[in-house]
């Protein structure tokens, strides 16, 4: 980890990975006059970005990577430029990245992430997995539905940014916001972190509910079940209740829903296949509500924590009941609809 002392103020915006939310944002960034440094950890792919200034095959809509964007494979490039760095990767590539980051950030370094994970049996958020591999401190989230077509054909989009250092909210949105990409603050970092990771359990089970084609009441009571299920959870992690009622939260859900994301498609395949393990394979990367249920369900296996829709999920992907049954019976406890909001001791 870089221990150097505090280096002025570095001006250029960093966005680390380039996959379609990260060139999509660093090329949204310096349209709106900042440059931008885009940090690939794939040689190739930094190759093709910088001679053609496009990968069509990722992102098909943007016919040119804005020209203030400079991408790099240089770990302390991005650092001696960028002051805030954006992370834009997928779960599984966090702690490899973060290694190679640890080396040349320091306590300067705003850190903000878009991982939407929980990781290990004790349910880490991504900042503390963060401030387990750097010594940046001033650590922070994006979340919210942000969609890369709608944002490049100049849609409106809205996210939140969250920290517990109100300096780097103001840099999120000092650079992010545009007339079509609101960014709204939020002090809430671990409400924001857990709502944007938990969303996953309730769109599957409302896809195995759309799968199994038992009605739009059916939809909606498994949503409020859900987000009372997800809230009770988050608040037990040291969330506060409202924020789950924001963009990371409801806001995630619904948009989840409309689109049909991977882990509600997820739902809807197991819903109607007849062979659970083959529909578990063939799920997408994105798909990782069912590691999230089975990680939730340990981790309340072990606090005592009663999660009704995460045990009902747990028994249907493990085969112990079918969707329909399972989801029947959850919907016929009771309890489910008024179990009330838990919160961590001294709260």
């Amino acid at each position: 980890m870089a221990t150097t002392a505090s280096r002025s103020f570095r001006p250029s915006v960093g966005v680390v990975g380039a996959g379609r939310a990260g060139i999509a944002l660093a090329h949204v960034i310096a349209g709106s006059g900042h440059d931008v440094v885009l940090y690939s950890t794939i040689p190739q792919r930094a190759a093709t970005l910088r001679q053609s200034r496009r990968l069509k095959q990722i992102i098909p809509e943007l016919d040119a990577l804005h020209r203030n964007v400079t991408v790099t494979t240089d770990a302390a490039e991005l650092a001696d430029r960028c002051t805030l760095v954006l992370l834009t990767l997928s779960e599984g590539l966090l702690v490899r990245v973060l290694n190679d980051l640890g080396d040349v950030l320091d306590g300067a370094h705003m850190l903000v992430h878009m991982v939407h994970s929980l990781y290990g049996n004790d349910l880490l958020r991504c900042s503390q997995v963060i401030e387990s591999e750097t010594c940046v401190k001033q650590i922070g989230a994006v979340a919210g539905p942000l969609h890369v077509s709608e944002l490049l054909a100049g849609k409106p989009n809205a996210v939140v940014a969250a920290s517990e250092f109100g300096k780097v909210v103001e840099e999120v949105t000092r650079v992010m916001q545009t007339d079509n990409l609101l960014v709204y603050g939020e002090s809430d970092l671990r409400g924001v972190e857990s709502a944007a990771a938990l969303h996953q359990l309730v769109t599957l089970a409302i896809g195995m509910a759309d799968g199994l084609e038992l009605g739009s009441a059916t939809h909606a009571s498994l949503a409020a079940v859900g987000l009372r299920e997800i809230t009770s959870l988050g608040t037990r992690l040291g969330a506060s209740e409202r924020t789950f009622y924001g963009l990371a939260g409801v806001g995630r859900l619904v948009d989840a829903l409309q689109r049909g994301e991977p882990n509600y498609d997820l739902g809807m395949k197991l819903a109607v296949s007849t062979n659970r393990d083959e529909a578990l394979e063939s799920a997408p990367p994105e798909a990782r509500s069912v590691e999230v249920v089975r990680q939730i369900r340990g981790w309340a296996q072990r606090t005592g924590a009663r999660l009704p829709m995460t045990e009902t999920l747990f028994r249907i992907v493990q085969g112990q009941l079918s969707p329909e049954e399972g989801l029947r019976d959850l919907m016929s406890d009771r309890a489910v609809f008024t179990m009330p909001v838990s919160r961590p001791a001294g709260v």
